[in-house]
This record gives structure tokens, C-alpha cells and sequence, in this order.
């Protein structure tokens, strides 16, 4: 979290107590936020990326599936899955590229959704590039125990 961002942290009321919490960060069209979850029950990697995307299309139902032309790779940190879309903006009704990391860590759920606005493929490509380079430092901090 930026200091110069609106940021916020959002404790989740439907889980056990502390067991599903996110944190949000606002600045100059940019969105991130960070979900961890700890589940009462047994899930997996394709369950989550299946979920994480539904929960986007019911949001944004004229989400399109955007091409990633950014391999995403990351040698000796935990398996992810990724989905990638570009959406109308709910406000400005602008095109946003939208990108999705899921990881499990130790028994969490990690989420990690990256929106930027994306009004021509250069922008949506930096939008990309900024996703994954946020998603590989957010695997390192969790995996290093740092977050």
C-alpha cells in the first residue's frame, strides 16, 4: 500500500474471524487488491481461477478475455493460475485491462486483482506488465514470509 494511494483493508464478516481479509489500493485509474483467505474445506488452484473469473464476469458481464503477450513465470515460487480481460469501467464506461493471480500459500488462498485503464493495446500491454511484476513481488513477500 502507497501512502499517496486511497488504500483500505477490508476484514470479511462470513468467515471465521480474520480468515478472509483484502487490501485495496486506489490511484489514477489503477486499482490492486490483495485477497487472502484460509477455507474451512478442502479446494485447489483451478477451483479458485474458475471462481476468481466467474466473480469477474458476474461484475463485469462484457468482460472479453484478453491474450497475454507477457510470458508469466516465475521459478521458485508457488504455482499460480492467471486470467487476463479487458472490461468497460463501471463509471467512466473506459476500456480496463483487468488481470487475475491466484496462489496457494501454506494453507491460504491468495487473489491478487490488477485493473488498469487500457484505452489502446499499449496501454493494456502496460497494464500487463505492471500486473505481473506485482504478482511476482507479492508471491516472493508471501512465500518469504514477509506478508
Amino acid at each position: 500500500m502507497r501512502a499517496s494511494w486511497t488504500n483500505r483493508v477490508v476484514i470479511f464478516p462470513t468467515a471465521a474471524r480474520g480468515e478472509d481479509v483484502a487490501c485495496e489500493s486506489v490511484s489514477g485509474g489503477i486499482t490492486i487488491r490483495l485477497y487472502a483467505t484460509r477455507y474451512s474445506f478442502h479446494t485447489n488452484l483451478d477451483e479458485q481461477i474458475n471462481g476468481a473469473i466467474a466473480a469477474v464476469r458476474q461484475t463485469s458481464p462484457d468482460a472479453r478475455d484478453y491474450a497475454p503477450t507477457v510470458a508469466q513465470s516465475f521459478p521458485g515460487l508457488p504455482t499460480t493460475r492467471s486470467a487476463d480481460f479487458l472490461i468497460t469501467g463501471p463509471r467512466d464506461h473506459a476500456q480496463m485491462y483487468s488481470h487475475l493471480s491466484v496462489a496457494m500459500i501454506s494453507g491460504w488462498v491468495y487473489v491478487l486483482r490488477y485493473s488498469a485503464p487500457a484505452a489502446d493495446p499499449g496501454a493494456a500491454h502496460q497494464g500487463e506488465v505492471a500486473a505481473h511484476a506485482l504478482w511476482q513481488s507479492t508471491l516472493g513477500e508471501i512465500a518469504s514470509g514477509h506478508l
